[in-house]
């Protein structure tokens, strides 16, 4: 900042603002932080996010605080942007978002050797399956025994694991979800040693071949919700299924005492009107997926579908992942077409695992908390930002 002169005044772009991709979700994601940052130093910041509506994410609005959502980079201008743009252009053609970004030197070094538990034959990095993120990176592995996937989770095994044993239990039920591969002393992950912190954590899982479920697709409510219905009926009927490591309502109720008074007050509401429903009505409890983006693939040969990514499985009302799911199916569709997906999501998810009207009743409830969450982790616009 020193190098430009200070930042007052001057327009600056962000690409991309939520914590990963397909979802609207602000929750954790550095963009915010440096956002504000940038806000502070009065700069004018534009943000562009295919996921995000213009004008707010995540259903808050910034405008107040001149942080703009826009839909093209049009209101940038400059050489730096024209270059983006280009960028952007070349991902779009040629980039999926199970990716195909090349392994640089320096992470092919450093990965391999930690691959030695699992005694893989000339084992090599092919390529990045994810963007640099702030919660873990991708990458598929190709060797003699086949192709697999390695991912390094910045976080302890403590709480990679439990979700590791969920997925090798569906996968056991029939539900591809990239099942993890032990080492061979039988482990399925190993602690990767930082230089402080807690350690993060690395597993191998199976490579499943195929591309994100087209959500635009006229069967896509149908089979979203056939899906989540099995993975809820599976995990709530197999015998010996893992616990995960939290509890979402719990965890969710010491986040609105850390967040205080002000910014805590809409996701205490949420939850104390959850609390006062379940004193009335049923609630079912069970292993969540927790994810709000849902990471399902479609095989290119058939029409099977697997639910991967099972980073952050917690447990709480069932009905929490439905209203994820229906959220995440219409984020991009008109009103009117939003309400019949939705119906037609939720009679799909019924057919597997039935739930009564009673319990839909809490629907509105588990909006509720989604939208306080969502406004919980937007950022306050810094007040020597505000004109």
């Amino acid at each position: 900042m020193d190098q430009l002169g200070g930042l007052k005044g001057r327009r600056i772009a962000l690409l991309g603002m939520t914590f990963k991709a397909g979802t609207d979700d602000l929750r954790e994601a550095p963009s915010a932080v440096i956002a504000a940052r940038l806000l502070a130093e009065s700069a004018e910041v534009h943000c562009w996010d295919p996921m995000a509506r213009p004008g707010g994410i995540g259903g808050g609005s910034h405008a107040e605080y001149r942080l703009q959502v826009v839909a093209d980079l049009a209101p940038v201008s400059g050489q730096a942007v024209d270059a983006v743009r280009q960028m952007i252009v070349f991902a779009l053609q040629n980039g999926r978002s199970r990716g195909s970004t090349p392994v640089s030197p320096d992470w092919d070094q450093r990965l391999l050797p930690l691959l030695a538990p699992w005694n893989l034959s000339t084992p090599r990095l092919a390529a990045e399956l994810t963007d640099l993120g702030d919660r873990s990176r991708v990458w598929r592995v190709e060797s003699n025994n086949g192709p697999y996937v390695a991912k390094l989770t910045f976080d302890g095994p403590t709480f990679v694991e439990p979700g590791l044993r969920i997925a090798a239990v569906l996968d056991r039920a029939g539900i591809p979800t990239g099942a993890p591969i032990p080492t061979v002393d039988g482990k399925l992950c190993r602690p990767v040693d930082r230089l402080r912190d807690y350690p993060w954590t690395l597993a191998l899982h199976t490579f499943i071949p195929g591309a994100p479920l087209d959500l635009t697709s006229d069967t896509a409510p149908e089979q979203a919700g056939d899906l989540l219905g099995r993975v809820h009926h599976a995990l709530m009927t197999f015998p010996d299924v893992p616990q995960p490591a939290g509890r979402m309502l719990d965890y969710y109720k010491g986040e609105a005492k850390r967040l205080g008074r002000r910014r805590g007050a809409a996701l205490r509401k949420a939850l104390t009107a959850i609390a006062d429903f379940r004193t009335r009505a049923p609630l079912s409890e069970g292993v969540l997926y927790g994810d709000p983006a849902p990471e399902i693939l479609q095989d290119p040969d058939s029409t099977a579908l697997a639910l991967i990514d099972w980073g952050s499985p917690s447990w709480g009302p069932l009905l929490h992942d439905v209203v994820s799911w229906q959220l995440f199916l219409t984020a991009r569709q008109p009103p009117d077409a939003a309400s019949t997906v939705e119906r037609r999501f939720l009679t799909a998810y019924r057919a597997r695992r039935p739930i009564s009207e009673r319990e839909l009743d809490g629907r509105d409830l588990l909006l509720d908390l989604h939208r306080a969450i969502q406004d919980a982790w937007t950022p306050d616009p810094p007040t020597d930002a505000v004109g």
